[in-house]
C-alpha cells in the first residue's frame, strides 16, 4: 500500500483514516462505555470521568510528544502523526456537537458487539496508518522514542506495556472488567 501512493496519496488516505476512526468512536466506543488501549483509550476514560472531550484531550496530549517525535525521530512520520491527530481530534469535536444517538450502536444486552466492532475498525486504522509511514499518536510515539533508548526491544514490546496500563485504568474507570477486554480487541487486530 505504502508504494502505490504518491506521498500526496499517503497524506490523504491518513486523512481519511483519521475520519474512520473518529466516527468509530463516536458510533462505538462512547455509546458503549469503554476505552480502547493507547492514548485516545487514556482520553476517553477522561471523558468519561470528567466530561471534557477526548478531541481536546488527544491534541493536549499528543502535540508535545509529536513535537517530541518531530526532533528526535522523522519528520515525515511527526507530520503524518499530526495530521492523524489532528483530523481525529475536528471529527470527535465536530460529532460531538450532534445528536447521533439515532445510529450509533448501543450494545445493549449484548456487551461486546460495539466494543469488538470499535476494536476491528481501530486495529485496522492503526495498522493502515503505520503501514502509510505515520501513526495515530500517544503510545506509538512513545514506544519509538524508548526505541531509541533500548534498540533491542521489539517495538510490539514497548506499545504492549503503556496500553495494557490504559486497558487495566479502562476497568478501574468504568466499573467492569470487560472495559478492559474489550479494548484489548484492537491491540489484536493490529499486530
Amino acid at each position: 500500500m505504502h508504494h502505490s501512493l504518491g506521498q500526496a496519496g499517503r497524506y490523504l488516505a491518513i486523512a481519511g483514516l483519521a475520519v474512520v476512526m473518529g466516527l468509530s468512536y463516536e458510533l462505538f466506543v462512547f455509546p458503549n462505555a469503554f476505552a480502547p488501549a493507547g492514548i485516545n483509550g487514556f482520553a476517553t476514560i477522561i471523558q468519561y470521568l470528567f466530561h471534557v472531550s477526548i478531541g481536546y484531550l488527544s491534541l493536549i496530549i499528543n502535540l508535545p510528544l509529536i513535537l517530541l517525535a518531530w526532533r528526535k525521530l522523522d519528520a515525515d512520520f511527526a507530520r503524518k502523526s499530526l495530521l492523524f491527530v489532528l483530523v481525529f481530534s475536528a471529527v470527535t469535536l465536530g460529532l460531538g456537537k450532534l445528536d447521533l444517538s439515532g445510529i450509533a450502536y448501543d450494545s445493549g444486552s449484548s456487551d461486546i458487539l460495539g466494543p469488538v466492532t470499535a476494536g476491528v475498525v481501530s486495529g485496522a486504522v492503526y495498522g493502515l496508518v503505520i503501514r502509510l509511514g505515520g501513526s495515530t499518536g500517544g503510545t506509538d510515539i512513545v514506544a519509538r522514542l524508548l526505541k531509541l533508548r533500548w534498540p533491542w526491544l521489539p517495538l510490539g514490546k514497548l506499545i504492549l506495556v503503556p496500553d495494557g496500563v490504559v486497558l487495566a485504568l479502562a476497568a478501574l474507570a468504568f466499573g467492569r472488567v470487560e472495559a478492559a477486554l474489550y479494548g484489548a480487541v484492537g491491540l489484536f487486530v493490529a499486530t
